[in-house]
């Protein structure tokens, strides 16, 4: 009974997996053809994924809750990106710091289209704001654990207050992801990985070499 409770439930988490995949095909194409997020009903987002609305509300109670599931799913995938950040040690070097920051660009650019829907529906959804909110601050506590460490190692600039540092770094590579990759070509693209990791290593590691 026990293997088969969990073979069922395993069945129903891959048939919400396969779904969010569809749904956010189907809104990304939407917000492709330059609509909204909020002018977009949850009916049109089901009929653009070819979900019946009875089977949406099997698994979803509502357009908020499928928007906060598609967006953790895509911080879970931004979170494997950023981790080799707050991995990275005493003997990091530039070039080290230029390859993290152009894994986590490169990671945000599937995610742009979506992640301008939830900044949308974060302005009016309190449900939505406070998942952004919650899972900025687990970005924060992460980048002030990685401060605090190199401070303690010495390869991180001991001046800096860990929390305010971790605080703007944070808040500062979300919004600039979402404001200028998501539109950005590839040579902007190179530019902008350029631009971070020069603020990154002159804040963080390069006052630590003297």
């Amino acid at each position: 009974m026990a293997t088969s409770a969990r073979r069922s439930g395993q069945g129903r988490a891959d048939r919400r997996a396969a779904m969010l995949d569809r749904l956010r095909a189907a809104i990304e194409r939407l917000l492709e053809e330059g609509e909204a997020y909020t002018e977009i009903g949850v009916d049109r987002i089901l009929a653009e994924a070819g979900i019946p609305r009875s089977t949406f509300y099997v698994y979803f109670a509502d357009r908020s809750e499928m928007l906060r599931e598609l967006f953790h799913e895509s911080q879970r995938r931004l979170g494997a990106a950023t981790r080799p950040w707050w991995q990275l040690g005493p003997g990091a070097e530039r070039a080290d710091v230029h390859r993290v920051m152009d894994g986590l660009v490169r990671a945000y650019r599937p995610h742009t289209l979506l992640m301008a829907a939830v900044h949308d529906a974060a302005a009016y959804d309190p449900l939505v704001r406070e998942l952004v909110d919650e899972l900025i601050d687990a970005s924060i506590d992460d980048a002030r654990e990685h401060i605090e460490r190199g401070q303690r190692e010495g390869f991180v600039n001991p001046a800096l207050p860990p929390r305010p540092t971790a605080a703007w770094l944070v808040h500062m590579c979300e919004r600039a992801l979402h404001r200028f990759v998501r539109t950005a070509d590839e040579p902007d693209v190179a530019g902008s990985v350029e631009a971070l990791t020069e603020i990154v290593w002159q804040t963080l590691y390069a006052p630590a070499r003297g």
